[in-house]
């Protein structure tokens, strides 16, 4: 199933490096650049989504001839499509409608976003207007196909009634890779799921678990999108960059290879292939180490901890005179990243120099720099770096934030509305290296604080009351925990962790209820599933119990807890009707 911007549709790639996104992505900015600049982002293969929204906003702001203004309208659509922003792009792409009723295209996207909101009538109605204008649109008429086959399975209940939210959150690239998951789990539904949303969802899932360092159960999955599309040159190229992270060179040189024989001007496939060649040779002449996949997968990955962070970037740096300065400036900045979230502020400022000083047009480095000086109440060379990111890159949203942030701690630090080591108190408020008494200390000063942001109140009273619940203080978590969803009303994990408690005091009616308001925010939590049948089991409704933690092993079937807790629900079930 396809939506188009005025180019050509990827799914979910690889990168040949896998580099941690850290401290967010790019957006707009109130920057100016040149039209054909802001064109080309809006039309570049190459953008972001958030590179796409900057483009066409600067594109749709500059009195452009209608061409160019329903095209911008149709990418802007695309990319908020992409953030799973439907009603956004719906509206975009009615826009584009109105400025050229025969926009085929702008009808096609525009069913596809009523289809993951799981609109099929009004998908299908607007897969029929894209087809009466282009009747041979192939790409319409298979996601017609595809919308009747769904709603048809939907009304036999073959298929989830929320499978369009599924799906989108399998294809989106907003969803993390536990959001990936547990939407492509949603909808792979061999014999019902239809063959153009079950393949890529098996390529999406399998890059899921890339990311988590899952390099088996990645390679599993792209071996069965090949199997149904033995063709599918994207899942060639990621598979062999799961065997790659293996540092099994010969067969991620047979899937590169292959991915460039079905796309023969696959430059992803085509780099990746040239990168595992040479690192096959340093290995073999002793220039790199037998696991430096290992290691380089370890230093890059999302799933790695933090001293495994730190591991595997040590084993890249030590072989840095046979690594590229990209890979090294990437290593760096992993590594600043793990040691800022030990609170080694210092070490962390000297990794990002490294970085900058390996690619000076680094911005990432620069925003994350600036986030370390921050920690350390800095906040004018914090400020010197925001700015410098976004010299670099103007569109990034994140820096950005971080620059309007720091103005206003530096400017209530001044007027003693915060006290001067505010960054040093958040900081042990929000690092993982904090035990429990140094979270309560730093979450206590960012609390007290007169003008503390909003944000930065919230995450302190969640922190703060994990730190409590640690210390067997319960009450005090609870009253930390609702000061949070205060702050935040859709706090899905702070409803969880309540209801945890809730339940350990034996009140499992009120942890029901946090379980109840968690999955509302978020159906497809499966921790709070597990939780609540817990919070059933001992009511000792074992039926609900089962119910929920079957929901739970749906969403995840490798969620071993609930699958051995369900196995208890059904052992107890049969004792109590002997």
């Amino acid at each position: 199933m396809t939506r188009t911007k005025a180019r050509a549709l990827g799914l979910l790639s690889t990168a040949a490096v896998l580099a941690l996104p850290l401290f967010g992505t790019v957006s707009a900015s109130a920057q100016t650049q040149s039209y054909e600049d802001l064109k080309n982002l809006c039309n570049s293969d190459d953008s972001t989504d958030d590179q796409t929204i900057f483009g066409c906003n600067g594109v749709i702001a500059s009195k452009a001839g209608r061409r160019d203004l329903a095209t911008a309208y149709n990418n802007r659509g695309y990319a908020y499509d992409n953030k799973a922003q439907y009603d956004r792009a719906i509206q975009d792409y009615s826009e584009a409608i109105r400025i050229d009723p025969k926009y085929a295209l702008a009808f096609n996207n525009r069913g596809f976003a009523y289809q993951n909101k799981g609109d099929y009538v009004r998908a299908v109605q607007n897969y029929d207007q894209a087809l009466k204008i282009q009747p041979n649109y192939k790409k319409a008429l298979d996601n017609r196909a595809s919308a009747l086959v769904i709603r048809d399975a939907q009304a036999k209940g073959d298929l989830p009634q929320n499978y369009g939210e599924l799906r989108a959150m399998c294809n989106s690239n907003a969803s993390n890779d536990d959001q990936t998951i547990a939407g492509c789990n949603g909808i792979i539904v061999p014999g019902k799921t239809p063959p153009d949303d079950l393949v890529p969802a098996y390529n999406n899932r399998g890059y899921a678990y890339n990311n988590k360092s899952q390099y088996d159960q990645a390679i599993r999955d792209y071996s069965e999108a090949i199997r149904l599309r033995p063709d599918y040159a994207l899942a060639f190229n990621n598979r062999g960059l799961s065997y790659q992270n293996k540092g099994d060179y010969a067969r991620a040189i047979e899937d590169f290879d292959q991915a460039i024989k079905f796309r023969p001007n696959y430059q992803k496939a085509i780099d990746n292939r040239a990168r595992a060649v040479k690192v096959r040779a340093e290995q073999a002449s002793g220039g790199l180490p037998t696991n430096f996949g290992q290691l380089k997968a370890m230093c890059n990955s999302d799933a790695s901890t933090d001293d495994q962070t730190i591991e595997g970037c040590n084993g890249v740096i030590a072989a840095a005179a046979n690594v590229s300065a990209g890979d090294m400036a990437i290593t760096y900045n992993n590594r600043g990243y793990a040691y800022n979230r030990k609170a080694d502020y210092d070490r962390a400022i000297g990794d990002y120099s490294e970085a900058i000083r390996l690619k000076p047009d680094y911005a990432l480095a620069f925003n994350n720099r600036g986030i370390s000086y921050q920690n350390k109440s800095d906040f004018n060379r914090a400020l010197e770096d925001f700015e410098q990111a976004l010299r670099i890159q103007p569109e990034y949203q994140k820096a950005t934030e971080n620059r309007a942030e720091a103005v206003k701690l530096r400017e209530a630090t001044a007027i003693g509305d915060i006290p001067q080591n505010y960054g040093q108190l958040r900081a042990l408020c929000n690092s993982n290296a904090s035990t429990d008494d140094q979270t309560i200390e730093g979450c206590s000063g960012v609390i007290t604080a007169v003008r503390a942001p909003q944000d930065d109140l919230t995450k302190a009273f969640y922190n703060r009351g994990i730190a409590y619940n640690n210390k067997g203080d319960s009450d005090k978590a609870l009253l930390d925990y609702d000061q949070a969803i205060n702050h935040k009303p859709d706090y899905v994990i702070a409803y969880n962790n309540r209801g945890l408690i809730y339940s350990r005091k034996g009140q499992q009616d009120r942890a029901i209820m946090d379980y109840d308001q968690a999955v509302r925010i978020n159906p497809n939590y499966a921790l709070a599933y597990n939780n609540r049948g817990l919070a059933y089991f001992r009511k000792g409704d074992y039926d609900r119990a089962i119910e929920n933690y079957d929901r739970a092993i749906k969403l995840n079937p490798d969620y071993l807890r609930a699958i051995e807790n369900r196995a208890d629900a059904v052992k107890r079930k049969a004792q109590a009707g002997r």
